[in-house]
């Protein structure tokens, strides 16, 4: 419920193509609260592409077309919805069935650039060389990070189990360590 509240806010104080680009943040927080409370992997190529993605961002934040069109409370209100939604993503990721870094940005990778786009394309609004940079910054990251795989060999030991056995036409035979036992 905070998420969209602090969106909504951030977008009065800041251009609608540095919040949408700012929406990739979501990824990194994911990333962090997964690699701290979940205790997650964390690959060098994720590492590399979040910090792109922090980067980016801090471009955003610091450049002077960021300041004109919004203020520093607009890009920390957009940053604080980001973290609500990591937060839900990490705490919804066994619902989900992937790890929540994936969750984050594998889903919404390509909605902040489109954000961007439609912003600059439909309310015209001015492109920054900052901007330009950290959407570079931004699209190499995401692309680093959904490019990791964690793969590794591992061995698990044998399993043993036992179950109730019924005498039926099916299973009229002799276990050895059962009947052995049992006799």
């Amino acid at each position: 419920m905070l998420g969209p509240i602090l969106l909504t806010y951030g977008l009065t104080k800041t251009s609608a193509a540095n919040a949408s680009l700012l929406l990739n943040l979501e990824a990194v927080l994911s990333a962090l609260v997964a690699w701290i409370v979940f205790r997650e992997n964390a690959g060098r190529r994720v590492v590399t592409g979040m910090m792109l993605i922090v980067a980016g961002g801090i471009c955003l934040a610091l450049s002077q077309g960021g300041v004109a069109f919004g203020s520093l409370r607009g890009v920390l209100a957009i940053t604080g919805a980001c973290l609500c939604w990591a937060a839900d993503n990490n705490l919804t990721r066994k619902i989900s069935g992937c790890d929540a870094v994936f969750v984050a940005s594998a889903n919404f990778s390509i909605a902040p650039f489109l954000g961007a786009a439609m912003a600059v394309a439909i309310f015209h609004e001015p492109v920054s060389t900052a901007m330009w940079i950290s959407a570079l910054l931004m699209a190499v990251g995401l692309m680093l990070h959904l490019l990791e795989r964690h793969v590794h060999e591992h061995d698990h030991e044998p399993l043993t189990h036992s179950h109730a056995h019924h005498p039926d036409i099916h299973h009229r035979h002799r276990h050895q360590t059962l009947d052995a036992q049992n006799h």
